[in-house]
């Protein structure tokens, strides 16, 4: 089940990968499924580190090590390296780096508006919890009422200035709250 819930992620859950869980036990199906996570992998990669071209090889190198151990994944062989090898691609995206266990680097994620309410629409579908977004925005507000700054409010709650900024203005959390007590509650 867990890489058809990957392949959701890279090909959508309405996609020709639901309710395929079982048929990742077949060494073809699986490394087949992989290459096209990969090639997917690379092309986003490509697309969005486009100031930082070390980093950009080193994590293009780190799939392209991950495509050979893929290819050698048989019935009797599906090795563990595999998980290994997205283990550093993953610490890599999220700031560690040359084996040093500090962070070399600060990823900043950016949504657009468009992406912002496709994203909270597909959330709201859901169900997924907001709680804790909807507490912080409640605490972001009482405490812009105290004349504290965006940046002391982000020191208070660990976030950035911008991420105040937008819990803020983030009036569609009252209404997805609201909607999460009903369900809860039916």
């Amino acid at each position: 089940m867990p890489m058809e819930m990957a392949a959701w992620e890279f090909l959508g859950i309405d996609s020709c990968a639901h309710g395929m869980a079982s048929a990742y036990q077949n060494p073809i199906y699986f490394k087949k499924q992989c290459l096209k996570f990969i090639r997917k992998i690379e092309k986003r990669i490509n697309q969005v580190i486009t100031n930082d071209e070390l980093f950009r090889e080193s994590l293009l190198s780190k799939v392209k090590s991950l495509e050979s151990r893929v290819k050698q994944v048989t019935k009797e062989n599906i090795e563990i390296d595999i998980i290994a090898g997205l283990f550093q691609i993953v610490a890599l995206l999220l700031g560690w780096g040359s084996c040093t266990g500090k962070f070399l680097r600060t990823p900043i994620y950016y949504q657009t508006e468009d992406q912002r309410e496709k994203f909270l629409k597909i959330v709201s579908q859901q169900g997924v919890p907001c709680e804790t977004a909807f507490r912080r925005r409640n605490i972001i507000i009482q405490l812009r009422k105290e004349n504290l700054s965006y940046q002391q409010i982000g020191l208070i709650l660990g976030i950035t200035d911008s991420c105040v900024k937008q819990l803020e203005k983030a009036d569609h959390l009252d209404k997805a709250y609201k909607e999460e007590l009903k369900r809860r509650n039916t």
